[in-house]
């Protein structure tokens, strides 16, 4: 049995290093697509992510529209496409901006060893912060998991068996078949970090730009109206601790964070 672990990354050099690190002793091999349609990273990404052992690959590149992909599930199918395919072999499906505790990657890795043959997905929740690294969104709709302050349910898949024919569907689906649903066992002991929403205001509106761009394959001449009436307000909607829909709250919170992010603390985000 092999397991893989895999993330796409462009200019992540602020959180890469910790992201690793959470995972790098639990698993057989990390693949990082570094790049995006602008090209690979212009910041330390690819460096730093080499720099961590020898279970890290990184393959950087540039990343455009093909045959009507779009950039994110390019990128995706391209580290899956690294990963060798064997029943026996798992696909941890993980981003430079979520980072795991412990005790919880363990955990994960206990499950996927015993699990049965049948068993084609695992999924768990996360808490998604969005502010920053105090405060969480959790919806309303959310009760049965307010036990642990989730604010997210479980995807639809965050660890995969590496079936043959195993590939993406959209940037957000990936299985053997659509039906690989019906083989998913959710996991309530197992959770993550994802800090991908705790940024600066340039920080968020670099990352909103490029999904005006590539995800919502928006004109790039509407940027600034955009900018202007929706990106900033919103972003400031969160800094006053205001839901920005009616289906979240934000509130604080107050569990264990990881080790590594404890540095991040004092230089990137303020309380």
């Amino acid at each position: 049995m092999k397991i893989y672990a895999g993330m796409i990354a462009y200019n992540e050099e602020w959180i890469i290093e910790c992201s690793l690190k959470s995972i790098y002793e639990y698993v057989d091999e990390i693949i990082v697509i570094d790049g995006s349609p602008f090209g690979p990273s212009t910041d330390k990404t690819a460096q730093i992510a080499k720099s961590i052992g020898p279970k890290v690959k990184v393959f950087s590149g540039t990343f455009k529209d093909s045959e009507g992909l779009d950039p994110e599930k390019l990128q995706r199918q391209t580290l899956l496409d690294k990963m060798e395919k064997d029943k026996d072999n798992w696909y941890i499906i993980k981003d430079a901006d979520e980072i795991y505790m412990d005790e919880e990657i363990g955990r994960l890795i206990s499950h996927l060893q015993h699990s049965d043959g049948k068993t084609t997905m695992f999924t768990y929740p996360h808490i998604q912060f969005i502010r920053d690294c105090w405060h969480y969104c959790s919806s309303k709709n959310e009760k049965k998991y307010d036990k642990k302050k989730y604010c997210s349910l479980p995807t639809t898949h965050r660890v995969l068996r590496l079936l043959p024919g195993i590939k993406y569907f959209h940037y957000h689906m990936v299985g053997a078949s659509k039906d690989a649903i019906k083989f998913r066992i959710t996991l309530h002991d197992v959770s993550f970090f994802h800090y991908g929403w705790a940024l600066s205001k340039e920080k968020y509106l670099y990352k909103m730009y490029w999904r005006f761009l590539f995800i919502h394959k928006r004109n790039p001449d509407e940027w600034e109206k955009y900018r202007k009436e929706v990106a900033i307000p919103q972003w400031e909607c969160w800094q006053r601790l205001e839901s920005n829909s009616n289906e979240y709250d934000v509130k604080a919170y107050d569990g264990p964070q990881p080790k590594c992010i404890q540095p991040l603390i004092e230089t990137i985000w303020r309380k």
